[in-house]
């Protein structure tokens, strides 16, 4: 393989996300550069920087006080786009526990909360720190 094919296919998952509207992140080509998301120049200098696809921010579920103060009894909106008021946290079965809208509403595990977002947009959940480095 020619060094142009390795270059260009080195490059091309980049030039993809970036195209989908993706952040690209640059750092310089030594041990303690940090990544940073404004591209510099107009070009790929892949011999002098590193470049990456910005990893998406992750989310562990709240625990069960943190829900309790941050969601229960607040506007939620589901992964579906349905909005829900979480009225109650209880043991569920399997002792783990689950929110609910009422008696007989649907339960959903307080560990999939990462999939609900609250009226900020932000899901339901604490930002896992350092994760994207």
């Amino acid at each position: 393989m020619s060094q142009l094919q390795e270059e260009a296919k080195k490059l091309l998952p980049l030039i993809q996300a970036a195209a989908e509207g993706k952040q690209i992140q640059i750092r310089a080509d030594h041990p303690n550069a940090t990544w940073d998301d404004k591209l510099r120049g107009r070009h790929w200098d892949i011999e002098q920087w590193q470049y990456r696809i910005k990893p998406e921010p992750r989310y562990r579920p709240y625990t069960r006080e943190e829900f309790i103060e941050k969601c229960l009894g607040k506007p939620m909106v589901t992964d579906l786009g349905e909005a829900i008021v979480p009225i109650r946290l209880r043991c569920g079965p399997k002792g783990d526990f689950v929110f609910d809208l009422g008696p007989n509403s649907a339960a959903w595990n307080l560990a999939d909360s990462v999939k609900f977002k609250r009226l900020d947009g932000k899901p339901c959940g604490e930002l896992i720190e350092g994760d994207t480095e």
